[in-house]
């Protein structure tokens, strides 16, 4: 698994430039949410005190509650904010436009190595909706780090999740450079969501698993 990973991860570091920070200033795609309670328990502690729902994770063990949560935080955002939102650690969210390209969820993958072993991940039910990959992969960024934050880092359950955020970065990417080759006019702001999840996996889960 440390072997994939470390192939997977080459792939995506030799192939974009290097991350860069996220801008500050840029209100329109990275938006503080404001302080909550945190009980000291790390990042789940936080989503779940964000969440007015807390049933769609109920029974979830650490990395399912992380990766639920995360989804069920970007529903409620979504809601909120009219916008497709994805929740990232920490208490910041990019908003990003719903992306108005004529390409599918399954012309991806396509473009992907075909080696990656993506047919587990339940991406192609929303094929004509390729933002989804962004709520997916953070979702799967999120549940790893919880897992790992709960001393989970070596059990089956964090590697597999560790394993599908490397694939999914995969398909971001792709889905980067597709939106850029259309002429998508928040291409650049699709380039610093990959990058900044890039750079969280690099730093927060691939010393870990």
């Amino acid at each position: 698994m440390r072997y994939l990973l470390s192939i997977c991860l080459l792939f995506v570091m030799t192939s974009v430039v290097h991350a860069q920070k996220i801008p500050t200033s840029d209100s329109f795609f990275r938006m503080e949410l404001g302080p909550v309670q945190n009980d000291g328990i790390g990042n789940l502690s936080e989503m779940l005190n964000r969440l007015h729902d807390h049933s769609y994770i109920s029974g979830e063990k650490p990395v399912g509650s992380g990766h639920y949560a995360t989804h069920r935080l970007n529903n409620e955002l979504r809601e909120k904010y009219r916008c497709s939102v994805t929740y990232i650690t920490g208490g910041w969210a990019f908003k990003v436009p719903y992306l108005n390209v004529q390409f599918t969820i399954e012309d991806i993958i396509k473009r992907v190595d075909h080696t990656l072993p993506g047919d587990g991940l339940p991406v192609r039910d929303w094929n004509d909706q390729p933002s989804y990959l962004l709520d997916e992969l953070a979702a799967y960024i999120n549940g790893t780090i919880v897992g790992i934050e709960a001393g989970l880092g070596n059990t089956s359950t964090v590697r597999m999740s560790a394993r599908n955020s490397v694939i999914l970065l995969h398909f971001v990417q792709e889905l980067t450079v597709m939106s850029k080759e259309a002429g998508y006019s928040h291409a650049d702001e699709l380039e610093l969501f990959f990058q900044h999840y890039l750079r969280v996996y690099n730093t927060q889960i691939a010393p870990h698993v």
